[in-house]
């Protein structure tokens, strides 16, 4: 016999669920977790930590809009009212383009730090050749963590300079 077990809502906060303002329980990215707990925060920058968390969710925005399988949307048409004729765009190639621009902003030794949080959501793990709780494991991490903060901000520049220039 199986019994079923319901997890109630205090359960679900102490496994690392998150209660929105309207009520609903949700699992929180790595990126959130580390925005929370004020990792993103680099003094004397002329980014906020606001604005490298948008930035890492606009990079993962664009990989899975770039890489979307399934359901086809190749082909979106958009009427222009002037010309009465339609444009194609195809939204997986320009999602595509633009993720693979933003790479391109952010050097290659940030880049596996952002890939691993934005992208794959995982969290950031130290060599397991320091033991746990040493100086110098503790010393990988926070390096770890300024890499994601560099490579945020190389993120949030490209990303803020293409909304400057489309306005």
């Amino acid at each position: 016999m199986i019994t079923q077990k319901y997890l109630n809502k205090k359960g679900l906060l102490r496994r690392g669920y998150s209660l929105r303002s309207d009520g609903i329980l949700y699992k929180k990215s790595v990126l959130e977790k580390y925005y929370d707990e004020g990792y993103l925060n680099l003094p004397e920058s002329p980014f906020s930590d606001e604005d490298r968390f948008r930035a890492g969710q606009r990079i993962a925005f664009d990989y899975y809009m770039a890489n979307k399988q399934g359901v086809k949307s190749a082909m979106c048409h958009e009427t222009n009212i002037a010309t009465t004729g339609s444009v194609g765009i195809d939204v997986e190639l320009y999602y595509k383009e633009r993720y693979l621009r933003a790479i391109k902003s952010v050097p290659e030794e940030f880049w596996g730090v952002v890939r691993i949080v934005c992208i794959e959501d995982k969290e950031l793990k130290v060599s397991d050749k320091y033991p746990i709780g040493t100086l110098l494991n503790k010393n990988n991490k926070y390096h770890q963590k300024m890499l994601l903060c560099l490579g945020l901000e190389r993120l949030a520049k490209f990303y803020l300079q293409k909304n400057k220039k489309s306005s």
